[in-house]
This record gives C-alpha cells, structure tokens and sequence, in this order.
C-alpha cells in the first residue's frame, strides 16, 4: 500500500510518498512556502491559507498522475497557529502563524493579552498559541463576523480534502491552542467561558485517531496530527528510550512521559493513548543562525564582498571547526524575540575577553545557545524519565546540514547522536501512522 504525508511547515511544505508494509519511503518533494502577507500590524506573522492549499492540491494532482493508486493521505502541519472559517468550511482569515505576536500586544494594566489571559486563568499560556490569538482577537474585536468556528492550518487542508465544512481536531493539535485539558482529553469549559470565549466556538475534538473522510477520488485522509508528534512518529524507532531535538526555525526538545503530570519548564502534549509528550519549544533555533548569517554577509558588502547565503553558512561552519580552546569562552544567549515564558527577555552575550572577541567563537557560541537553550530544560527534567533516555535523536535542517553542531550536540547531551536517513520526519510519520 503506497501512502502519502503531508507536512505544512512555515517556510516549507513537504510531501512524502511511502510503501506502507516495509515502512520505506520512496520519493519526497520539497516546496516552498512563499504565502506570507505583509500586514501593516508589523507583530502580525500571518500566511494566505488559499494560496496553501493551491500548492499542496497541485501537487497531489502532480503526484497522482505519476502514482494513481495511493491508499491514504497523512497530514501534519505547523501547530499553534490559528484561521477562521465560515459555515461552508472556508477560510475567511488568514494564518496567523505560531510566530503571531498579537498576544504580546498591550492590553490593560501594563499587561499583554497573553499575561492577562495566565493571570485570569492562573496559565502558561505563551503568545503563538491558537488560543492566545483568540482571546486577543476577541478583545480588539478582530474576529471576522461571519466565523463560526477556528482551525488550524493541517485541520484546514484535512477539510478541503474532504470537502468537510466543519472542523475536526485530533488531540495532538487541540493541545496546541491552549485551554486544553490532557486529562479529560478536551476543551476546558469553564477556562474559555472565564475567558469571555464561546466554547460552541472550539472545533469539536476527536480522542479515537480515525479517517476524517474521503477526498473526490476516495483516498481516506486522516486527521491531522500536530507537527511535533508526526516528527517523533517518524523519526524514532525506539521512541520509549530516546529523546528527539529538532532545529529547523524554531527548535524543540522531546522525550515521552507515560502520565500528564506537570512538568517545570515543560508542556506537556497528548501523543497516544495513555502516552505524552514533554516538550520544550524555543522561539529561535535555527533562526538565530539564519540572523548571524546575514549580520555576516551585510559585513562584508560594507567591504564590497558579496558572498550568497550558502557561500556564507558554509563559512560559518569552517570557523566553527576552526576554533581553538581560549582562556574563557564566549556566552551567547540568542534570545532574539524572547522566551514562550518570557517574551520581554531579550538575548545576550558575555564572556568576552582579551582572547574570545573573534568570529569563530561568536559563531560556535551562537550554536551553543541554540543547544542550551534545550539542554538545559532537558538536564532539569531527565529524572522523569529516570535516566532510561539512552540515544540522542536529531532532525532539522539546523542540525543535519552543521557537523560542527551534530558534535557539540553529542557532547553536550552525553548521549550518540543519530540522525535518521529519512529527512522528512513529520511527513513521513502521518505517512506511517494510517488511520
């Protein structure tokens, strides 16, 4: 049986074509994801979902010509963010991405959207979750008239497939939007009435992973599923002893826990039946690589040198290699935008001295932050799982196209790192998981 995953990520969207019984995959595509909208609100980071969905149908058709007998289509996509819909199942709004800073805006008492929504609640409720965006949005009257319930951008593709009208959200993308319950596995009533929000509003949540229906063709499609659970679906096969780091633009930490008790520093995310996920998502990752590139390059055009991005990473990833041990090492915290606890922080960097002041230990450094940043929730939490995590999984681009950071990942974990050949984990994942 040939199945077919779909990833919708925030600069990319990738679709994978796999034989089912051998879980092999046997072709993947990359697109990318060219639908950012400018908005003159500059803190809005918002995408046009129709333009979306034109790439991923195109591209199934694409597809389907050269391959007509698929068995079932898998989709996972960028969690968090949220759109709008009306009673036909249309999307009325654009995508306001995980990246949304509406809940970081000033609301009353010195206070954001999303500090007054965790002070009335008594939540950690970080701006970029659906939720968050919500309340914000409900408070400055932003939300289209005609909208009669939200989604997010998997659950959207998953009913136009379909041509289904209404929502239908598996756990692992409800939990995304905030005002989730792990324990009921459901929508928590009484935090969204609190909070001045309709609870018919919610899309309705399935806790069985089941088809959503059938495209005009009759290939089933599944629900979608949140794109950090597709990822550890895909890209571990001894998921119970090891822990994934994933850094693409933003960068994650996940290892399974087998109860949703609260974890300090930690979300704790539905993946399976009676199975959770603890995770930690930075608002960086790879993206504060991508910002020392280009302060970089922009160098060395004052100098009349222009140099391409790769010409440019490939020569970061030299200096790093190149670095000596100095008397004392360079600090870099690349909180460029701020913490999901803390959206006020802002990054640093210290150490400096009379023998560290130079390129390569600014980029070494740079990937060091990007680590600690996981790493050091991850030493924190490591005894709920009572040292049993005994292999270090790595995915992302930020990962696989850096050897200087596989290595110092390695070292910094203590544990051998293994990359995956399958460079799709979250499309192969929903590819993998039929249901």
């Amino acid at each position: 049986m040939k199945t077919l995953g779909i990833d919708i990520g925030t600069t990319s969207i990738s679709l994978v074509l796999c034989e089912l019984e051998e879980r092999r995959v046997l072709k993947a595509w990359t697109l990318k994801n060219d639908t950012f909208l400018t908005s003159p609100k500059i803190w809005e980071k918002i995408q046009d979902p129709g333009r979306i969905m034109t790439i991923v149908s195109q591209a199934i058709e694409e597809i389907q010509r050269e391959v007509p007998d698929i068995g079932y289509i898998g989709i996972t996509g960028q969690m968090h963010g949220i759109l709008y819909v009306n009673q036909a199942g249309e999307a009325i709004s654009p995508l306001y991405t995980w990246q949304d800073g509406t809940g970081d805006q000033p609301y009353r008492e010195g206070k954001s959207y999303a500090e007054h929504l965790n002070q009335l609640l008594g939540a950690k409720f970080a701006t970029g979750f659906g939720g968050v965006t919500l309340y914000a949005h409900a408070r400055r009257g932003e939300i289209p008239r005609e909208a009669v319930s939200f989604c997010t951008i998997g659950d959207y593709l998953g009913m136009q497939l379909t041509r289904r009208k209404s929502p239908l959200m598996d756990i692992t993308n409800a939990t995304s939007l905030g005002f989730y319950d792990n324990e009921k596995q459901g929508f928590r009533r009484k935090d969204i009435e609190v909070a001045g929000l309709d609870y018919e509003f919610f899309p309705r949540v399935s806790r069985e992973r089941k088809a959503l229906g059938r495209t005009k063709d009759g290939i089933p499609v599944g629900l979608a599923i949140g794109d950090n659970q597709a990822s550890f679906m895909g890209a571990l096969s001894d998921r119970e002893n090891s822990v994934l780091v994933n850094i693409g633009t933003g960068s994650q930490i996940s290892f399974l826990v087998d109860s949703c008790e609260e974890i300090p520093g930690m979300e704790i995310r539905p993946f399976a039946k009676d199975q959770y996920l603890a995770v930690h998502s930075g608002l960086c990752g790879g993206r504060a690589y991508a910002i020392l590139e280009a302060f970089i390059r922009q160098v060395l055009t004052y100098f009349g040198v222009e140099a391409s991005k790769e010409d440019v990473y490939q020569q970061m990833e030299q200096m790093a290699k190149a670095k000596r041990p100095k008397e004392g090492e360079l600090i870099v915290k690349p909180f460029f935008s701020g913490t999901r606890e803390n959206a006020e922080i802002r990054g640093e960097i210290t150490g400096l001295d009379l023998t560290n002041f130079m390129p390569e230990d600014l980029v070494q450094g740079m990937i060091m932050g990007i680590i600690d940043e996981l790493y050091d929730r991850y030493k924190d939490t490591k005894t709920a799982k009572a040292g049993k995590l005994q292999a270090l999984v790595g995915s992302g681009n930020g990962i696989r196209c850096n050897t200087v950071m596989q290595k110092l990942i390695s070292e910094r974990f203590g544990l051998p790192l293994i990359i995956p050949d399958n460079k799709e984990e979250a499309a192969s994942g929903v590819a993998f998981e039929v249901m």
